[in-house]
């Protein structure tokens, strides 16, 4: 479990402190801090978005008997944390929605890795994130200028939820939203 754990990565921790205001853990959870909404792309897995999605016995799932049971094409709303190789996601949650996700409603939420405030443009999970035509709300769920939510934002600590079209690795949002 320690081995797990990255940078940027949510945990909580549950103990008592010692001399020097060390914590002694007794218990760590790893806390979920990634999103995605959109359709599968594979049967029998929640792969989307070109990215790789790994259930495990600890995944909770929601109108869903099994992993196996998921079609390509189903929607698919996924709760999970970034793996140590940077790229995979070990879902904690995955909900069958209803309706096959609108393409131009995909949803990818995570720690921003890297911003370009000229082009208003940002990266998600390896996903080009172009929010250059996007309304943005801020952290208090207030409507924001894109301009303010990207001076808001710092690379390596920001987590932002993106909402648009997505290709390839490439998204044009038509909503961003300061986590």
């Amino acid at each position: 479990m320690l081995a797990d754990l990255i940078d940027g990565m949510k945990v909580e921790a549950e103990g008592h402190t010692t001399t020097g205001d060390v914590l002694n853990a007794e218990k760590i959870k790893i806390k979920d801090n990634i999103r995605l909404e959109a359709n599968a792309t594979t049967a029998g897995s929640a792969n989307m978005m070109g990215k790789t999605v790994t259930i495990t016995s600890g995944t909770r799932l929601d109108n869903l008997a099994s992993s196996a049971s998921i079609t390509a094409g189903d929607g698919l709303r996924v709760r999970g944390f970034v793996n140590r190789d940077g790229s995979t996601i070990t879902a904690t949650r995955v909900t069958k929605i209803s309706n096959p996700v609108q393409t131009d409603r995909f949803i990818v939420q995570g720690p921003v890795t890297s911003k370009d405030d000229a082009t208003h443009t940002l990266v998600i999970l390896g996903i080009t994130v172009n929010a250059s035509g996007a309304s943005g709300v801020d952290d208090s769920g207030t409507s924001a200028s894109i301009d303010s939510i990207f001076s808001s934002t710092t690379a390596g600590e920001s987590v932002i939820k993106a909402r648009g079209t997505v290709t390839g690795s490439t998204m044009i949002a038509d909503e961003l939203e300061f986590e």
